[in-house]
């Protein structure tokens, strides 16, 4: 996918979009919600969400919204944000509003099982939640699993360490709570294994030592 960042349109190309009504607004709304006079890389960006990636100019505005509510006013955060929404083909104002509003429930539901329900996640922890349900395809059951796995075993909130759990579960091929139980039995079987066979070592060793304890005294 390429960039807004790389893609310059001309003087002449931004005053024949200028003559849309609709650009002429966007440009307009972006700078109240930016709080700035765009500049040559915000009107690239925008063009490029608009000419390239077909996004209407309602649901531009609507980005540039919502990024700028979640305290982001940068112009390459908001590029990112719609190339994001690209990928998953949102294309109309409900489309985003719906998983904006599906991604801040997980969200919370993450950061209550961690015990944090005093504030919201931060932007790397986004990063990994977005990670988790989008990249991964994992549920909140398999997600918030991890969380309470993470809690039992550090006894603290630890976004590295269930997304560790969840990479390997990943590797795993794990797509349910239920492959998380197969897997903790294979893995369970392995460890006993690996018990009996050292029980089974140390007995064979100590015989061995008793054997020529015997053959010692018998000399």
């Amino acid at each position: 996918m390429a960039s807004g960042q790389n893609v310059v349109y001309s003087a002449d190309d931004i005053r024949q979009f200028r003559q849309n009504e609709s650009i002429a607004e966007l440009f307009f709304i972006a700078e109240r919600y930016l709080g700035r006079t765009l500049n040559t890389t915000d009107i690239n960006t925008l063009l490029y969400l608009y000419d390239s990636l077909r996004f209407s100019t309602d649901l531009i505005e609507y980005l540039v919204e919502s990024c700028v509510s979640n305290g982001h006013t940068s112009i390459r955060y908001i590029e990112t944000v719609g190339l994001d929404w690209h990928e998953k083909r949102l294309r109309t104002i409900e489309d985003a509003r719906a998983y904006s509003s599906s991604f801040t429930k997980s969200s919370f539901a993450v950061m209550r099982c961690f015990g944090l329900t005093d504030r919201k996640p931060g932007d790397r922890e986004k990063q990994m939640i977005e990670k988790w349900f989008s990249s991964y395809g994992f549920s909140l059951e398999v997600v918030l699993e991890a969380c309470n796995r993470t809690m039992a075993a550090i006894h603290s909130p630890s976004f590295r360490y269930a997304d560790k759990i969840l990479e390997e579960w990943k590797k795993a091929g794990v797509r349910t709570v239920r492959d998380i139980e197969l897997l903790d039995e294979k893995r369970q079987t392995r460890k006993d294994r690996r018990t009996v066979k050292k029980a089974s070592n140390q007995f064979h060793n100590f015989q061995q030592r008793d054997t020529d304890y015997d053959a010692m005294v018998l000399d």
